[in-house]
């Protein structure tokens, strides 16, 4: 198909060519007098030109593109600068070059452009407008700037670098009850901004945080909302975020941000105590053990340890607590645990007894115990009773009170009757009353009961009431019979002291222990016993000589012995040697010659409570009792035993028995041995 464009002439195409190369120069006469916008990253708002809180803490990056007509000619330069004025509306006059740079032809668009210049810190100071331009001088002396860029500097936190007021809550507790009454939340509202610097774009941050509270560790906020306005603006804590709550603390802070990311300091917080789920109920009344119905506190309860105990109850959970509180004095708060007993004890401390204790009054004195149950700071209903405690004490002063022993009281002083030495009783004194001797104490009062003690024992034989007319250090005389003495044993440190009371109270003081050597008793412990002794007569005859005929032991025949427990006297492994002594006839010391059986005993856990002794072989031992050619056909036969304890010989008391080993035919028939 022929073509229908028409075949231009040379002056048409001429003319063509010089219309296109006017049209460029026009454009990029245009170009050059319209430069590019720069960019600057530090503007987080475009809208009004609000640089970010770190931008206008650093120089502020300025970053010019290139622009089409830069210099060619080697050695021509174009200059750069950075123009920045007050306000949002300056006057000519109102700029000043802050920032330039020259670039020198050749110029290598790589390598030369982006220009980057800076706007100082200096500069952007005070918060507030400013207007940023640049403008570049040509080679050729012309003049070009781009549009004016608003910018807004704020290097300033709402409420400026105050605290924020505290939110405004509506409940200062939060349990099931209040809850129900927000099933959309707990709406707070914020503090009025105090310094009406709200500015729109404001955010909160807010939190609901257990304690503590550390600034530096916030845990991710509930929300970050706008704020709408300067006055009363609303937040809201989701129910979803409450439920999740534990039984403790929890603290509703916020914080406040500007669009430019400057943050206010956290606010003041409100506190609220938490308890959620069914709150503890059936709460019974609290009972002190010590204290029955009819009873009181007195110093020997003090002494041993004061408990309250709380009964059982519902609806607790591990981490709710008890707190119990005496007198007035409120206790540490004890955590029930995810298994409790109950009663659940609460221990007393000595120091509050004694705290809540007038001294000065004294007698019984009515004091308030009771308790409650915490879940996080909500309390239950309080249990309380009244009872009766008293720690009166007479005699001097006690440094150490509620501790029983006195040292102001005089210390007694022990004299053996044949002795006579200072706190010592010797072998002189045997079968011999100690004396006691001691001055009273100031004050004193007729009808006060003095008890003494020997080691274990109260010596009641030796009690004493203060008579009319005795007088504080009148010396006193009490004696420490000998049976006392010998029951309590040999001690080279035996205690000895004395109390006080007033007549019918429990409240004592003692003296100060005084430690006695005693060494006056001789020890004789208890007899070893023969088994198997014949009914009729208690003698040593034939059928004594086995434990069990059908089941004969391999060592029977034998004379059993049995030695009694010496756990009171021995500690394993010590050595006991037990002795049978056969006597000829049925009088007289004539031992039989050969017929004396010694043995030792190594003690262990089960033979220090007692052991049973065979003596035997028959033959040795026993069958020459049997001697009637001789001295009859009747002998004797004596046991005792003996140990050493502390350097001493103990011997027991010995026991003696007849020993008839016959029946009518002869001697007893002894089976051959197999």
């Amino acid at each position: 198909m022929a073509s229908s464009t028409k075949k231009l002439t040379l002056e048409e195409i001429q003319k063509a060519r010089n219309e296109y190369l006017l049209a460029r120069r026009q454009r990029a006469g245009a170009l050059k007098a319209d430069i590019a916008m720069p960019d600057v990253p530090g503007i987080i708002d475009a809208s009004d030109g609000t640089l970010s809180a770190d931008a206008v803490r650093a120089p502020l990056d300025v970053i010019i593109p290139e622009w089409d007509q830069y210099a060619d000619f080697t050695g021509d330069q174009d200059v750069v600068s950075l123009e920045w004025a007050p306000g949002h509306n300056p006057a000519p006059g109102d700029f000043k070059v802050v920032a330039d740079k020259t670039l020198t032809a050749p110029i290598d668009p790589v390598v030369d452009f982006p220009v980057t210049l800076h706007v100082p810190v200096a500069e952007m100071s005070p918060d507030g407008p400013y207007t940023l331009r640049y403008h570049i001088l040509t080679a050729n002396g012309e003049d070009a700037r781009c549009a004016n860029i608003p910018i807004i500097c704020d290097s300033m936190p709402p409420w400026k670098h105050y605290e924020p007021g505290k939110m405004v809550l509506p409940v200062t507790q939060l349990t099931d009850a209040e809850l129900a009454t927000m099933p959309n939340g707990m709406v707070a509202k914020l503090a009025d901004y105090a310094h009406a610097d709200w500015q729109a774009g404001d955010k909160v941050a807010f939190y609901w945080i257990a304690a503590p509270l550390d600034p530096d560790k916030l845990p991710l906020p509930v929300n970050v909302a706008g704020v709408s306005g300067a006055v009363a603006p609303e937040v809201t804590y989701p129910l979803a975020t409450l439920q999740l709550s534990e039984d403790k603390d929890y603290y509703a802070v916020y914080i406040l941000m500007d669009k430019a990311g400057n943050r206010s300091p956290l606010s003041d917080f409100v506190r609220v105590d938490v308890a959620l789920g069914p709150l503890p109920s059936g709460l019974q009344l609290p009972v002190v053990p010590l204290a029955p119905s009819d009873g009181e506190v007195n110093q020997p309860d003090a002494t041993a340890g004061v408990y309250v105990h709380i009964p059982s109850f519902s609806n607790y959970k591990p981490r709710d607590r008890i707190e119990v509180t005496w007198g007035t004095h409120v206790l540490d708060s004890e955590e029930i645990g995810a298994a409790p007993t109950f009663p659940f004890p609460v221990k007393v401390p000595s120091p509050v007894l004694v705290g809540q204790y007038n001294l000065q009054t004294g007698g019984a004195q009515p004091t308030n115990v009771s308790y409650r149950v915490l879940r996080g700071k909500v309390p239950s209903a309080e249990q309380a009773i009244t009872i009766d405690v008293d720690l009166s004490y007479i005699g001097p002063v006690n440094p150490d009170w509620p501790n029983p022993i006195n040292p102001a009281l005089p210390e007694p002083q022990v004299f053996g009757k044949k002795s006579n030495t200072l706190n010592v009783l010797t072998r002189a004194d045997v079968n011999e009353n100690a004396e006691l001797r001691f001055d009273l104490y100031a004050p004193v009062n007729e009808g006060e009961v003095i008890d003494f003690y020997w080691g274990s024992q109260l010596v009641t034989e030796a009690q004493y009431t203060v008579k009319p007319g005795d007088s504080a250090g009148d010396p006193i005389v009490r004696e420490i019979p000998w049976l006392t003495i010998k029951n309590e044993g040999n001690n080279p440190a035996l205690p000895v002291y004395y109390s006080i009371h007033a007549p019918g109270s429990e409240n004592e003081q003692h003296c100060t222990t005084i430690y006695v050597d005693v060494d006056v008793v001789t020890l004789v412990p208890e007899a070893p016993v023969f088994e198997g002794t014949n009914p009729a007569n208690g003698w040593l005859t034939c059928v004594s000589l086995y434990a069990d005929p059908a089941n004969p032991d391999p060592l029977e025949p034998a004379v059993r012995v049995r030695v009694p427990d010496l756990s009171q006297h021995l500690v394993p492994p010590a050595t006991v040697t037990v002795t049978w002594t056969a006597l000829s006839g049925r009088t007289g010391e004539t031992p039989i010659p050969g017929a004396e059986k010694t043995e030792d005993i190594v003690l262990d856990a089960t033979t220090v409570k007692g052991f049973l002794w065979l003596v035997q072989p028959y033959t040795t031992y026993i069958l020459p009792t049997y001697d009637p050619a001789g001295a009859g056909n009747t002998g004797r036969g004596r046991i005792k035993y003996e140990f050493i304890k502390a350097g001493e010989t103990i011997t027991s008391d010995t026991t003696e028995a007849v020993v008839a080993m016959y029946n009518a035919g002869g001697s007893c028939p002894i089976p051959p041995t197999p």
